[in-house]
């Protein structure tokens, strides 16, 4: 090849490599923000009122007209299914799938009526021990629930950083 073939050939084959660059950088860019998926700051909100509410039994046990009464409770799980199903990185959808089991669980040990409601003395002991025991159980599962939450808030802080470096 001489000296004009070069002259002539080369701006053909940095167009290319400049178009195929731009094209893989194209479809890696829209990989990540298809794993991160829309509205990212409403997932992130949404995580941190779980942690808070897996927060609560901290100091008392939590019953099912506290929770009632707490906003966005009731529709918590199904607004975390409609976002789940807007993501596509399989670890965040794990780490949020089992936030979404373990808020099941806690709801099922809540304890009934209001903390006012108390039995009379012949059945006080058992109350008392029931009460500990839904307590505990309460305890253990906001507790699993919260380093769920933490770790898809890491992951999702992850794959945000994995984005704007893409950007």
């Amino acid at each position: 090849m001489t000296a004009a073939d070069w002259i002539k050939f080369t701006p053909g084959w940095l167009a290319f490599v400049i178009s195929v660059g731009t094209l893989v950088h194209k479809w890696w860019r829209g990989r990540h923000v298809r794993a991160l998926g829309p509205d990212s700051d409403a997932l992130r909100t949404l995580l941190a009122d779980f942690r808070t509410w897996f927060a609560m039994t901290l100091d008392e046990p939590v019953t099912q007209t506290q929770l009632q009464n707490t906003d966005g409770t009731t529709s918590a799980h199904q607004r975390l299914n409609d976002l789940i199903g807007r993501r596509s990185d399989k670890e965040l959808i794990k780490h949020l799938e089992r936030v979404g089991e373990h808020w099941a669980q806690f709801s099922a040990y809540l304890m009934p009526g209001s903390p006012y409601m108390q039995p009379g003395t012949s059945q006080r002991a058992e109350w008392e021990a029931e009460r500990e025991r839904l307590w505990d159980e309460q305890r253990r599962i906001s507790e699993e629930g919260r380093n769920e939450v933490e770790a898809a808030l890491g992951r999702l802080n992850k794959l945000e950083r994995k984005n704007l470096k893409v950007s």
